[in-house]
């Protein structure tokens, strides 16, 4: 009788076990940390200011965001910034050398598998 007591607990065990390694799975997959890697682009959000604070300066800021490989977001006019979005780890210290930016950093810490639906249509949006 003990025996048997003592192997359901160590079924139990295992079973405990083999759930945790599911929802951890899972957890890295809704998170894009799948094991062995899947080649998905991780996307941070960028401030973009330009050198000038005038429309001017934004269209600026759009061009050197499609430049550096970037796709601009919502574009700030009467002051010269565009949010933008990048997978490429080098973004913002390429941003930062392209004539018509005066500065550019991650909005974010934690990139997103994907870019908003928003920011996905062919024309940045504009704010203000």
């Amino acid at each position: 009788m003990l025996g048997q007591h003592a192997d359901r607990r160590r079924g139990a065990g295992a079973a405990g076990a083999l759930h945790v390694l599911v929802l951890l799975a899972l957890l890295a997959l809704l998170l894009g940390a799948a094991p062995g890697g899947t080649g998905a682009r991780r996307w941070i959000s960028y401030l973009v200011v330009a050198s000038r604070a005038d429309a001017a300066g934004a269209g600026a800021a759009v061009r050197a965001v499609r430049e550096a490989g970037g796709r601009p977001g919502t574009v700030h006019r009467q002051i010269g910034t565009v949010l933008a979005w990048s997978s490429a780890p080098d973004f913002a210290a390429r941003l930062r050398n392209a004539p018509g930016v005066r500065a550019a950093g991650a909005t974010r810490t934690a990139p997103l598998a994907a870019v908003p639906p928003a920011v996905t249509a062919a024309r940045p949006r504009t704010g203000l």
